[in-house]
Parts: structure tokens; C-alpha cells; sequence
């Protein structure tokens, strides 16, 4: 009963968190060039590299990342990632880097 209380609390606080989030105004930065990208599911922008997201395809092709500059839309960069399927991916994120993303990692 006591984990249930406790989560019913923190479940609480982060919801009235979230519902006083604002956000501004839709704003369209690029449109993705490329056929390699064809079905684009899930985004996450680089904290490392300016104007850069990372998308991948939804399903189906190669088990691939695509860094995608923001402000041409081109695809700067591909990464292969290997003994993967991609099968149905459906969302990307990022988590903490390695030194704080200093060491050249890809974040």
C-alpha cells in the first residue's frame, strides 16, 4: 500500500508539471531531403552538434540512424548499427553521454 501511495505521488507531481508546460507556436525548420529516408518515425535533436537531429525509419531497410542537419535538411551522416533489425522502430531518444559529451561520442 505504502509503493502505491508513493507513486500515486510522484505520478501527481509530474502531471502538474507537465500541464504548466507552454510551448510556442509550430515552426517548420526544414523539410528531409533524401530517399533514404522514407518513412521518418521518431527525432531527437543532437546535443552536441548544432542544427543536427537524428531520425530513423519506421519499418523495414537497413538498421540505420540518420543525422539530419536542420537548417538544409540534407542527411550529414549515417550510422549503422550492427546485429540490429529494423523492425517497426518507432521512437528515439537520447540518454546521458560519456563525459558529458565531450569524449566525441555520438549524442
Amino acid at each position: 500500500m505504502d509503493i502505491l501511495f508513493h507513486l500515486s505521488f510522484h505520478l501527481t507531481v509530474l502531471t502538474h508539471l507537465v500541464i504548466g508546460v507552454h510551448f510556442g507556436h509550430r515552426e517548420t525548420k526544414c523539410h528531409i531531403d533524401g530517399s533514404a529516408i522514407v518513412e521518418a518515425s521518431g527525432l531527437a535533436i543532437s546535443r552536441v552538434h548544432l542544427n543536427v537531429a537524428y531520425t530513423h525509419n519506421d519499418k523495414g531497410g537497413s538498421a540505420e540512424i540518420f543525422a539530419v542537419d536542420l537548417s538544409n535538411g540534407r542527411t550529414v551522416a549515417t550510422l549503422n548499427i550492427k546485429s540490429a533489425i529494423n523492425w517497426d522502430w518507432e521512437d528515439l531518444a537520447y540518454g546521458p553521454c560519456i563525459d558529458d559529451c565531450t569524449s566525441g561520442h555520438v549524442c
